[in-house]
């Protein structure tokens, strides 16, 4: 079990703090977030598998009788999907989940990252990019390499061109002839 230690600074600190401090503490919390957001979808991949266990044995067993706890406000149904979506994507792709959930980068760029059908090989490399990136950089770069990996032969597009090209004619309602 890892365990993480958060500090927030009161109001009257903030006041106070120069620029590199209030970027330092924004950097810390969006790290955490983003350990968080790795975390979350670690649990929740675990919590499918746990599910289809207690399925597999025929329903689910009495705990003792005891009224469960309550739990935390749930998300929304669409945040919950994506999140089960994130989940999933992130199983399949070990090496951007264990950079999320280190912080080192953002939920959104691991969206953009496991949302694609790239070779293993350049999703290596735009993760090591994204490192360093923000999401919208990481975004044009994942949207650049798709565009490289679908770019095509001019010779090969003019061949399909080509061979979609066809020809008509008619005689329309005054019985002229049309092309």
């Amino acid at each position: 079990m890892t365990e993480v230690r958060v500090v927030l600074s009161g109001a009257d600190e903030l006041e106070v703090m120069d620029v590199a401090g209030l970027e330092a503490e924004l950097g810390g919390v969006r790290r955490v977030r983003a350990r968080l957001d790795g975390h979350e979808a670690r649990l929740l991949n675990a919590l499918t598998k746990a599910r289809q266990r207690a399925a597999n044995r025929k329903g689910k067993q009495s705990e003792g009788g005891t009224k469960p706890d309550p739990g935390p406000p749930a998300p929304s149904r669409k945040a919950q999907r994506e999140a089960e979506a994130r989940s999933r994507r992130l199983t399949a792709n070990p090496d951007v989940a264990e950079t999320l959930e280190a912080g080192e980068i953002n939920s959104e760029q691991a969206d953009y990252l496991t949302n694609t059908d790239l070779p293993d090989d350049i999703k290596a490399r735009l993760l090591a990019d994204a490192m360093t990136q923000s999401a919208d950089e990481t975004r044009a770069a994942v949207r650049e390499a798709e565009r490289e990996q679908t770019r095509e032969d001019p010779e090969e597009r003019l061949a399909r061109q080509r061979r979609r090209r066809r020809g008509s004619c008619g005689i329309d309602g005054e019985d002229m002839i049309w092309f």
